[in-house]
């Protein structure tokens, strides 16, 4: 996870105009950097009880479970744009009221190692597109909002910033679970 987490969180590198070859090593490292996290999450917690998976770590926070269905969310969003911006040059799209699916989806009623197999299944799919987008179409639009506000994304920057999204939420299951044994 270090370098390649590094490489992506410390870079907005374009990889518009750098040539084939640099598009390829930066997608491949984002690929398996995706692939990696998700796998090793995966294997370290497919062992947690469903108490522990559905405990709060506050009045207003996320459990473990919807941490990981938003993710699912994201991972299913992400499908979408990813899909629909090597077809079109430009698109827009609903935004994504995270609260509202959440309450929406009830994850918390749903087993964790459904929700598990779900959100590694979506995204190694996910990683198989980014393996396989077109170089061409990185300077793809999206018109729309996400946790950043309104602007317009590239498929370039949807990429990038899926990693950084899922990574940042990976590591908040761990803060949230090293608070539930009461590590420092």
């Amino acid at each position: 996870m270090g370098v390649l987490y590094l490489f992506i969180m410390e870079s907005r590198y374009s990889f518009v105009g750098h040539g084939i070859e640099e598009y390829v090593k930066k997608k491949e490292a984002i690929a398996d950097s995706i692939s990696q996290s998700v796998g090793n999450f995966c294997d370290r917690h497919r062992q947690l009880t469903e108490e522990v998976t559905i405990r709060k770590p506050s009045e207003s926070g996320w459990t473990i479970k919807e941490i990981v269905g938003h993710l699912i969310d994201s991972a299913a969003n992400n499908h979408q744009r990813i899909t629909r911006l090597q077809l079109v040059a430009e698109l827009q799209f609903p935004p994504y009221e995270n609260e509202k699916w959440l309450a929406a989806e009830k994850w918390n009623f749903l087993g964790w190692f459904e929700i598990l197999g779900l959100f590694q299944s979506y995204n190694l799919f996910l990683v198989h597109l980014i393996r396989n987008v077109d170089p061409g179409n990185l300077n793809h639009r999206w018109f729309g909002r996400d946790r950043f506000g309104e602007r317009i994304y590239t498929l370039e920057e949807i990429i990038v910033d899926y990693r950084t999204h899922l990574q940042e939420h990976l590591d908040q299951i761990e803060t949230q679970l090293k608070e539930f044994r009461g590590d420092d």
